[in-house]
């Protein structure tokens, strides 16, 4: 069956192998992610149960993949939109240009 479908693949047309390979890359990544998704997530969690008897008054936080990555977000955030009205106050701001310094 699988020697069927390459020679078929290797007859095709130059579209249709351009077609395969792309298809087969984007699975292909699209599986190494997956794996790489699952085992950070899995890492995250059990580094999160290893210390969650250690702060044990704190209020749980999700300490999941995505978790991390909201809170890492909200961060991001946070700092451009700082960033852009710091930025706009810059630009309101009074403009007084010392053309000769003092002597």
């Amino acid at each position: 069956m699988n020697t069927d479908f390459l020679k078929k693949i290797q007859e095709a047309d130059h579209a249709t192998k351009k077609q395969v390979l792309f298809i087969a890359s984007a699975v292909a990544m699209l599986l190494v992610v997956l794996v790489w998704l699952l085992y950070f997530n899995n890492l995250v969690a059990s580094t999160a149960a290893e210390i969650s008897p250690l702060a044990a008054e704190e209020p749980q936080e999700d300490r999941s993949f995505w978790g991390t990555m909201h809170r890492g977000t909200a961060v991001l955030y946070g700092n451009i939109k700082g960033g852009v009205e710091w930025l706009g106050q810059a630009l309101q701001a009074p403009r007084e240009y010392i053309v000769k310094p003092p002597q």
